[in-house]
């Protein structure tokens, strides 16, 4: 349904990492986006992430950095006005390197742990 916001890396034709989210007008990120795909709006002004990862072997190369950047170039070109996500505490610094703010802690309780809702405007 939103294939265009799934993007991966690959090295020596293995996919090791993807980033990947929906469109929307809400500046937070519910839990009920995760299970509703018909939630999505391609003409929301918010792309939000619902998860970056790469495989562990391949982790600490900066393969996440580049998806994060090739992820808010895809933003631009939409013309979005930011990117939305929640985190947990340990992962704030990562993408506050990236121009991400907190917002304030956020109404997730998606796997009972607590999350902080991030924005980066474009």
């Amino acid at each position: 349904m939103f294939g265009e916001n799934f993007l991966v890396a690959r090295k020596d034709d293995q996919i090791v990492g993807f980033i990947n989210g929906n469109e929307t007008s809400q500046r937070y990120l519910p839990d009920c986006f995760y299970s509703d795909a018909s939630l999505h709006d391609p003409k929301g002004i918010y792309m939000t992430v619902f998860g970056i990862d790469v495989l562990p072997t391949y982790q600490h190369q900066g393969i996440a950095s580049m998806l994060m950047h090739a992820y808010i170039d895809l933003a631009r070109k939409k013309g979005k006005e930011g990117i939305i996500l929640t985190c947990k505490d340990r992962l704030l610094p990562f993408y506050e390197s990236f121009g991400y703010k907190k917002l304030q802690d956020s109404l997730s309780s998606h796997g009972g742990a607590k999350w902080n809702d991030m924005f980066l405007e474009i």
